[in-house]
């Protein structure tokens, strides 16, 4: 597995906006069609991507929150998702671990993202908190799991 930094927007935004990606990250405030998407600013973020044999894996976008502590965003192509995007996810917190000062990942991930759940789950991630109906979905409020990782 190889993770390099991007600064590509062109993939960086085809990843984010993939239709099995995308479905399962919007809430009702996000455009329904993603190509009216306005992407976030990335200036200061660690997007990673994924690469074996030579396919992309997913993308891992680490956003500075404080001076220890980056929001991370895994986003892994739907024909990737098993053994190897666990493989991709420990990687690219390894590559955060290995390349930057952050000695701690958070995540946001509403309740209803079971899959999400799960999968960070078995990158080492713990549950520290939940926003209770913080998350609009198709009309119906659902809390955001806050979960971290320490480094």
């Amino acid at each position: 597995m190889i993770i390099k930094r991007t600064n590509d927007h062109e993939l960086i935004r085809r990843i984010w906006i993939h239709p099995e990606i995308y479905t399962l990250t919007i809430d009702d405030g996000c455009p329904k069609d993603p190509q009216n998407l306005i992407m976030p600013d990335l200036t200061n973020s660690y997007c990673l991507i994924g690469v074996e044999n030579p396919d992309i894996i997913g993308l891992f976008v680490f956003i500075p929150f404080n001076h220890c502590t980056v929001i991370g965003h895994m986003m892994v192509l739907p024909e990737h998702r098993g053994d190897i995007s666990r493989r991709a996810g420990l990687s690219a917190i390894n590559w955060i671990k290995e390349n930057t000062k952050y000695t701690k990942i958070i995540g946001f991930t509403p309740d209803c993202n079971v899959a999400a759940l799960r999968y960070i789950e078995k990158l080492g991630f713990k549950q520290e908190g939940c926003l209770s109906k913080s998350y609009l979905r198709d009309g119906k409020y659902h809390n955001q799991i806050i979960s971290a990782l320490s480094l």
